[in-house]
């Protein structure tokens, strides 16, 4: 996604995008040439709840796009579901397609202040841009024409908030994309290319342990999750190192663990249905997402990324249920009981070598992982949390009412 910002208009498209509430009314939005064509709109069922859209043709060879900010009455039962700011982003994602369906390639809101500008800036990219290696390559949305999008009327003092929201929006979408990209077209390899890309455009120290190395390492779990692989899905662990903060080399480093599984079968569990489980890579996805928006933010922090990247598939050479195995980062014995469970396997010996590699002391470590069985018994609908560190749990719990994303 290209976004840039101007003052002026160019002469592109302009669309001009207005929010509505359920007590707004559009018509008196818009200039008397137009109100006739917006009150159609609302006679068709242009309302303010959040997916209402509607687009009329301006008189400048432009369109105004209006879009509503509202949940459904009856449905804002959940503690997110009343934050206004994240309705506002939710419906203005709706607008901003509108916007793009009809070719515009400006686009202005309406009473423009700190809070709009980053949301326009991050829900501008919803519009399903794809990328290959980290490069933006075309839109894929059906009925949405590419091209840059320019952000009008953006105050000096808003610009490098709103730049923010740009490159907020740029990793979120990447993340999705390598989530929804088929296990045939995302195979461990090309996994760890798009990880490598991420690290080397971001200036990262880049580290990719391939078979041979992860058995010198010791990542004997690991390799056993890929042992029923086809050649073109061999196991990887990929390592960034982002130094933001290089002053102070010894000051606490925050670790990224992710779980790369990139189809997962089961293994010798079978799964009764693992159609959607390309999607179990979900967790190095976000890392990998998470140190793009770091490094293009130039954050001044030092942080480590591991992400294992396997497939955990059923064949001749797979491990059988009952195995035991001897991790050597672990120093321990594990008996596979389940062939299902092995996200757990690779996050453990990841951190592990995080600790071996780095030291114990001044290490603060999330993981991400799509532990799907566990999420769908007992939180549907949210994101889990577990931590040592309670406070630090609630902080995560408090980021995910602000931004509409539960974690529990």
């Amino acid at each position: 996604m290209n976004i840039a910002f101007r003052e002026q208009p160019t002469a592109g498209r302009t669309a001009r995008l207005i929010a509505l509430t359920r007590r707004s009314d559009p018509v008196a939005a818009v200039t008397s040439d137009l109100q006739t064509s917006v009150a159609h709109l609302v006679r068709g069922g242009l309302t303010g709840e959040i997916g209402s859209v509607g687009a009329i043709p301006a008189s400048n060879g432009g369109v105004v796009v209006f879009y509503g900010t509202e949940m459904p009455d009856g449905e804002e039962w959940r503690e997110w579901d009343r934050n206004p700011i994240v309705n506002a982003a939710r419906g203005l994602a709706f607008g901003v397609r509108e916007a793009r369906r009809f070719g515009a390639s400006e686009i202005v809101v309406e009473g423009i202040n700190a809070e709009n500008a980053l949301l326009l800036a991050y829900y501008a990219g919803s519009a399903s841009d794809s990328f290959a290696y980290g490069k933006l390559v075309k839109p894929k949305e059906p009925g949405t024409r590419g091209g840059p999008i320019d952000i009008m009327h953006v105050p000096e003092s808003l610009r490098r908030l709103a730049q923010t929201g740009r490159i907020l929006a740029d990793a979120r979408n990447y993340g999705r994309h390598l989530m929804n990209m088929p296990a045939v077209e995302l195979t461990t390899s090309q996994l760890c290319e798009h990880a490598r890309a991420i690290g080397r455009a971001g200036n990262c120290t880049v580290t990719v342990l391939d078979p041979v190395e992860m058995g010198t390492e010791g990542f004997d779990l690991t390799l056993a999750i890929g042992d029923g692989s086809n050649a073109m899905n061999p196991p990887y662990v990929v390592v960034l190192e982002y130094n933001g903060n290089p002053r102070s080399p010894n000051a606490p480093c925050v670790i990224l663990v992710g779980k790369g599984v990139v189809h997962d079968s089961g293994g010798m569990n079978l799964k009764q249905d693992s159609s959607q489980m390309h999607m179990d890579m979900g967790g190095a996805a976000t890392m990998i997402a998470a140190m793009k928006a770091i490094a293009e933010l130039k954050l001044k922090v030092n942080v480590k990324m591991i992400v294992f990247c396997v497939q955990n598939a059923i064949g001749p050479n797979c491990t059988i249920t009952g195995t035991p195995i001897f991790s050597r980062l672990l120093d321990k014995t594990v008996v596979i009981g389940n062939t299902d469970g092995e996200g757990r396997l690779g996050l453990a010996e990841c951190a592990a070598y995080a600790k071996k590699r780095w030291g114990e002391q001044r290490l603060v470590g999330v993981d991400i992982a799509t532990l799907t069985g566990l999420q769908l018994l007992f939180f549907p609908g949210m994101s889990t949390a577990w931590s040592t560190e309670g406070d630090l749990a609630w902080q995560f719990h408090k980021l995910g009412l602000t931004v509409g994303d539960r974690v529990s």
